[in-house]
């Protein structure tokens, strides 16, 4: 069997430090191409793999692809903020439960900054996940794991 070809690459990390010099509207717009090309593309190629395995998990995961619901989004609301700065350097894809009334749910997350990758299950999930003896610990496992799908790049931190 072919080796897989990787979701993330240096390229997708590379974009991100470029933002944080470029933060601005006129460097994001010129790039627009790029942030689609090495960023959502991957994320939404990430979500496809990952779905069935999340739905696995928890039936009730949103596995929906929409910005808010699965995807963080790259503008910061600076209303309020003293940084103005118009654009995160960070993106995640997570898979939550709708919360039942204004209770925490379990949650998946993967995220990128531009140095550090983490994934893992949300405390909540955890949990539930260590209490029911099912064998889901393995799969959150390889969700974290990126399904070894993360091109090796030694700039990259990697927690323990």
């Amino acid at each position: 069997m072919a080796p897989a070809k990787p979701i993330f690459t240096p390229e997708t990390f590379k974009f991100l430090k470029d933002l944080g010099r470029h933060n601005h509207k006129e460097w994001m717009e010129a790039n627009r191409d790029r942030y689609q090309a090495v960023l959502i593309q991957p994320f939404r190629r990430l979500l496809e793999e990952l779905a069935p395995t999340a739905l696995d998990l928890d039936a009730r995961f949103d596995t929906s692809g929409r910005t808010g619901a699965n995807f963080s989004r790259i503008n910061r609301d600076i209303r309020f903020a003293k940084d103005k700065t118009l654009y995160k350097t960070h993106m995640y894809l997570k898979f939550s439960v709708p919360p039942p009334a204004k209770r925490e749910t379990g949650q998946l997350y993967v995220g990128l900054t531009t140095d550090t990758v983490t994934a893992a299950p949300q405390p909540t999930l955890r949990e539930l996940l260590v209490q029911d003896g099912e064998g889901r610990v393995d799969k959150i496992l390889w969700l974290a794991g990126f399904c070894g799908r993360l091109e090796e790049d030694p700039s990259v931190d990697r927690p323990a």
